[in-house]
């Protein structure tokens, strides 16, 4: 989640913004907003489907790879630059979102009392 809060930061308030900057229409940045929406809920369906065997610490490891999406923005800012880093993105951050916490419940203690950790 230390990627996540800011990497979500930068997508869901930079992202529009350049993007009218750069000379899309306001229906054109709400269209890749959608479209990213539209992603985000495709891969997390796909997560949930696989089910158990998506939730691990070592599969939670997608989740360096936020970092990675950024990459275009600090190349270019042109429209096309900034809507894909925005649709690969949702890819990206699915994953560990949607894991959290089923993930987290896993290693949660007992009801009623605390155990330490394995």
């Amino acid at each position: 989640m230390i990627l996540g809060g800011p990497s979500d930061a930068v997508v869901n308030l930079l992202g529009p913004l350049e993007l009218t900057a750069s000379g899309l229409s306001t229906s054109a940045t709400g269209l890749v907003s959608s479209a990213s929406a539209g992603i985000f809920i495709a891969v997390s369906a796909m997560v949930s489907r696989i089910g158990g065997r998506a939730v691990s610490v070592r599969s939670a490891g997608v989740a360096v790879l936020q970092a990675a999406t950024l990459a275009p923005m600090f190349i270019s800012l042109a429209a096309g630059s900034v809507a894909g880093m925005v649709l690969v993105r949702s890819a990206v951050v699915a994953w560990p979102y949607t894991i959290g916490l089923p993930l987290g419940a896993l290693r949660a203690p007992p009801a009623g009392g605390w155990a330490p950790p394995p």
